[in-house]
């Protein structure tokens, strides 16, 4: 009985996360990524790390390909966001080379739509652990990713996406060894 129950909340959950994840698809837009400049040295330093294993930001690679040196030292910004930033680069090559130079601009929003998707699970998943009934847990996911300044961060290039799925994890681990 404790096993049908545990997975019925594991869908619930999943539900729950797929919804959010789709309505955040609907309205995501990589207009704004590489415009803003914090955002912008977040990337640069991830190409850096992930093209030369260096996290000073020195190197620019042109639309063709080349490599240009640029002076400069580190990023301002800590390695975090930019290791995140890793998986989606994996996949630039490949879907540039399916779908044309460009294409590739959309995987970076929607690794913050999946840390956003996370959050709000988490959210779900703490009160749910806290006793709450699974309607009020997902009502408390939905206002964090529609009613709060969540929504935006997944059009954007910003490391707070990133910060507040590990805060909402290390709060949900907590609160897991605290009900043992």
């Amino acid at each position: 009985a404790a096993a049908t129950s545990y997975n019925a909340a594991v869908k619930r959950h999943g539900v729950l996360l797929s919804l959010i994840c789709l309505v955040y698809l609907c309205t995501l837009s990589d207009a704004y990524f590489g415009r803003i400049s914090d955002g912008r040295m977040m990337l640069d330093t991830a190409v850096a790390l992930h093209h030369f294993g260096d996290l000073r930001v020195g190197y620019v690679i042109d639309p063709d390909g080349r490599v240009i040196p640029r002076p400069g030292g580190g990023g301002r910004f800590g390695a975090g966001y930019p290791l995140v930033q890793q998986l989606p680069l994996l996949f630039v090559g490949p879907v540039e080379h399916l779908f044309g130079t460009g294409q590739s601009n959309v995987l970076f929003p929607l690794t913050n739509l999946l840390l956003l998707g996370l959050t709000a699970l988490t959210i779900s998943l703490v009160l749910s652990e806290m006793g709450l009934t699974f309607r009020s847990a997902a009502l408390a996911a939905v206002a964090f990713a529609f009613g709060t300044c969540a929504w935006p961060y997944v059009s954007y290039e910003f490391s707070e996406p990133v910060q507040a799925l590990c805060v909402g994890a290390a709060f949900l681990f907590s609160v897991r060894a605290a009900g043992r």
